[in-house]
């Protein structure tokens, strides 16, 4: 779970130059240098985390832009995150 951040960039990173590396391959019959060790942590992780993050996206720009008012506005959202018991 540390490793999420950087693990989300490479997919990103990797998966976003797909149709690039297709077409140099097409246009110079030779695939480009990608560094091994990006290549096999971006396809170590499946899509579906892939997927989970997009619809993250999704429900983060609702939030900022349609409940919090997109700055429009000074707003404070306070989410429980424990229980806690009062003292």
């Amino acid at each position: 779970m540390a490793e999420v951040a950087t693990n989300t960039f490479l997919y990103g990173f990797y998966h976003n130059f797909e149709e690039f590396r297709g077409k140099y391959y097409k246009e110079y019959d030779k695939t480009r240098f990608v560094n091994a060790d990006v290549r096999n942590i971006a396809k170590s992780i499946p899509a579906a985390h892939h997927e989970a993050m997009e619809r993250l996206a999704i429900y983060r720009d609702l939030l900022a832009n349609h409940i919090m008012g997109g700055g429009k506005i000074g707003a404070l959202f306070l989410m429980q995150i424990a229980n806690r018991e009062l003292r």
